[in-house]
């Protein structure tokens, strides 16, 4: 099982990615809004997320701070999300177009997409 923990002040956006990817049996996911940098890494500290999905992709300045402050923790994905188009960047510097819900799967998956199962 993947942990994915969504990270934003965009309720609505946060609350959706959690509804939509809670529905594949192989995930746990859970939401938090960040207040600070200090919240989102005892937050980290205490999910032990594989991934982090950041809804607040629209504010360079800040995205910028977090992806930096994540990076520091190994093997995690972090996935910035946009709440102006279906663009999402995955932070190993590809863009990725999603349509679908099984497209935002394989980016959180990752390499083992090939293996994995979505039960939507």
């Amino acid at each position: 099982m993947r942990r994915v923990l969504i990270i934003g002040n965009n309720l609505l956006m946060g609350a959706s990615l959690e509804s939509l990817l809670s529905q594949d049996k192989y995930l746990e996911v859970s939401g938090i809004a960040c207040t600070n940098q200090i919240n989102l890494l005892q937050e980290v500290e205490q999910f032990h997320p594989d991934a982090v999905v950041l809804t607040d992709f629209c504010n360079p300045v800040k995205m910028i701070g977090l992806v930096d402050l994540l990076k520091l923790k190994n093997n995690l994905r972090i996935v910035g999300v946009s709440l102006e188009s279906n663009l999402v960047v995955v932070f190993d510097q590809q863009p990725h177009q999603i349509t679908e819900i099984t497209d935002f799967l394989k980016i959180i998956y990752a390499s083992e997409f090939q293996n994995a199962r979505f039960c939507m």
